[in-house]
């Protein structure tokens, strides 16, 4: 199988929260992963109410809706406000600033999937660079 390129959202996401646990801090780090288990736990909030013809979309319904996920993100919810209580003033910052930024990126991760255009240079070229927060 030929080696898959990320999209460059996925890639600047991923990239964000190497770069906060490499060069910033592990707490930071903790706090960039969290809308990503936050959004989906709420996205499947209301997704749960629906079923889907296609067995692909209902597996990813049923897989957010488990009691497993629901546990892990409030496991992670619990992480980052304990890491958060333990941290000084400075670090609390960088943990919402790590927060924010990972927000913004999955929001333009879902926007991508939302236009198809993950995979097509041409549209990719056409949106606006990715802002920081």
């Amino acid at each position: 199988m030929p080696p898959h390129r990320s999209a460059p959202t996925a890639y600047a996401y991923i990239s964000h929260m190497y770069y906060q646990l490499n060069e910033v801090n592990p707490q930071a780090a903790v706090a960039s992963l969290l809308p990503c288990y936050w959004l989906y736990a709420q996205i499947d909030a209301h997704l749960a109410k629906l079923t889907s013809p296609k067995p692909l979309y209902q597996a990813f319904f049923n897989a957010y809706a488990s009691d497993d996920f629901t546990t892990s993100t409030n496991q992670m919810l619990d992480l980052v406000n304990q890491t958060a209580a333990a941290s000084s003033p400075d670090v609390q910052i960088q943990m919402a600033t790590a927060f924010k930024r990972s927000a913004v990126y999955e929001s333009h991760f879902w926007q991508m999937a939302y236009q198809k255009n993950g995979g097509n240079q041409k549209k990719r070229a056409a949106q606006p660079p990715i802002r920081a927060v």
